[in-house]
């Protein structure tokens, strides 16, 4: 393409954009066109006089994030083959499965593990990932699919664990009756032969017992439409939570509930482990010392962009906290015959899955790097810090930036975990390389994912209408046209003034270049098109 383009600069710079046009069109290729004018210019002939303005530049492009393809293979087993097949069950882009089973990962290992980088950095393995993709591109059977071994592990702890919680909420049930009984005794008193010294002794020991007393409750890991009280509630009943929703669940919460001056604190500090306590008038208090909250949502483009765009959300650092993937359509391109998922795949994603839920809870296990890891970790760092200058990589959003090498700290030691509770070995060992680096390609995808959606965000309404007036001049395939003609086939538009602003930035940037003829009365307006835009 960069070929192409030099080419047929030089070609503009001599000959007309309709000569250029008239010879195409006659099915001369670029190159031979190219020949012909060097040899003319070689020979020191004429050439025929330039367009009107000039020969035509090639003209400047919109900034546009290129979004690379999800590292499906990078991913340890049996994850890699898992995304894959799920990508092709649903037809859908790769990315979706594969940011959303990095928020269920760190569903499973939260509260369980944490990451020791250096001195002074250690990290939990909480996530919050979003795939943004369009109605319709199945987002709901690829959730499903995704947490369906959860639900499975779920219900039957709930059939297994039953009738013990019965029991233990009833021997509560009996502390706190005979409790209120001798509290009842002692405050009525007694008559003859009445012994409120032996009341009271009971009394300090059924309070010492109830202090004790540890409450079995039902076993539970998702989540998925949930208010913030609600969630506080869970949290603090089982300590850890992960939020599995699409597009109708979580977003349309934050976004409908809680659009101003809204406690979001729970989602600030779940992530990174933070004590919360709330206070609330008429209930108990909630007094959560290291809550761990993972999230795997889904959203809708309109409902991703107003979320970004909420200056609480924004501002208090919500919106910088999830690693987002900017789905591609797949729409037009689905298949009618897929392949099933293969059940070796589903039964060793299931399999990890349980091993995971399996695992006893207490205080979190330390991970640390190998050698060969912690080398590339610093180098890595490094690189990511460098990133945050202005024109790198990470500097679309610095405050995000900051937050990325912790997401990719946080990956590497679930790919870690997941790995070896596939392969059978003991999870506490030490983070290979391999994992690192695997989760450094999927941290920098996502990257690019993350600055399109948020570039999207910010987007200009005269820039997205000159984008969407370049894309009709494209199918139109035509070299001139009035702006009549122009505004038949722009039909967002209802008047023709409302290009105006498009067409001003599409002929700063040379695509295209207004000509006006006056005609004794209302000048009629003539687009020529840049024939750049025309190959």
């Amino acid at each position: 393409m960069e070929r192409e383009n030099r080419l047929l600069s030089e070609v503009l710079a001599n000959i007309s954009t309709d000569e250029y046009k008239r010879l195409r069109d006659s099915g001369i290729p670029l190159e031979e066109i190219h020949e012909s004018v060097t040899r003319i210019q070689e020979r020191g002939e004429s050439f025929e006089p330039d367009p009107p303005g000039g020969p035509w530049p090639e003209p400047v492009p919109f900034d546009t994030v290129e979004l690379p393809p999800f590292p499906v293979a990078m991913l340890p087993p049996p994850l890699s083959s898992f995304v894959a097949a799920v990508a092709e069950c649903y037809q859908v882009d790769a990315a979706m499965p594969g940011v959303l089973v990095l928020g269920v990962l760190a569903g499973l290992f939260q509260g369980k593990f944490k990451m020791y980088v250096k001195p002074g950095f250690t990290v939990e393995l909480s996530l919050y990932t979003c795939a943004v993709a369009a109605p319709g591109e199945r987002k709901s059977p690829v959730f499903q699919r995704l947490t369906a071994p959860l639900n499975d592990y779920e219900r039957s702890r709930l059939e297994s664990d039953g009738a013990d919680i019965q029991r233990n909420q009833q021997e509560r049930r009996l502390l706190e009756g005979r409790r209120k009984a001798v509290e009842t005794q002692l405050t009525k008193g007694g008559g003859k032969g009445f012994d409120r010294s032996g009341l009271e002794l009971e009394l300090e020991s059924l309070n010492r017992e109830l202090d004790d007393f540890e409450d079995m409750v039902e076993f539970r890991v998702l989540a998925d439409d949930t208010t913030n009280e609600k969630l506080i509630d869970l949290l603090d009943k089982h300590g850890s939570m992960l939020v599995a929703s699409d597009e109708a669940g979580m977003f349309a919460t934050l976004r409908g509930r809680y659009d101003s001056n809204s406690s979001i604190d729970v989602y600030l500090k779940g992530i990174d482990g933070s004590s919360i306590r709330v206070d609330r008038i008429g209930r108990p208090s909630n007094i959560i010392q290291t809550p761990h909250l993972s999230m795997a949502l889904g959203a809708q483009p309109s409902a991703i962009l107003d979320f970004i765009n909420n200056p609480t959300f924004a501002g208090r650092g919500l919106v910088q906290r999830f690693l987002y993937a900017n789905c591609k359509s797949s729409a037009g391109n689905r298949r009618w015959k897929v392949k099933d998922i293969p059940d070796n795949v589903l039964l060793d994603y299931d399999a990890m899955v349980y091993r995971a839920l399996q695992m006893e809870d207490g205080d979190p296990t330390m991970l640390y790097f190998t050698d060969a890891a912690q080398r590339e970790a610093e180098r890595f760092g490094n690189e990511a810090e460098r990133e945050l200058l202005d024109g790198g990589r990470l500097d679309f959003d610095r405050s995000w930036g900051n937050k990325f090498p912790g997401f990719v700290f946080r990956i590497a030691a679930s790919f870690h975990l997941c790995a070896a509770l596939a392969d059978g070995r003991d999870p506490k060992g030490r983070v290979e390389v391999e994992w690192l680096r695997a989760a450094e390609a999927v941290g920098w995808c996502l990257a690019q994912h993350t600055k399109s959606i948020f570039t999207e965000a910010g987007a200009d309404p005269d820039v997205e209408d000159a984008k969407y007036v370049l894309k009709r001049l494209e199918a139109e395939g035509e070299p001139e046209l009035s702006k009549r003609e122009l505004r038949r086939i722009c039909r967002k538009f209802k008047r023709a003034d409302e290009m105006t602003p498009a067409l001003k930035m599409l002929e700063e940037r040379d695509y295209i270049r207004m000509e006006r003829t006056s005609t004794g009365g209302r000048p009629s307006e003539t687009i020529r098109v840049n024939p750049f835009l025309l190959t």
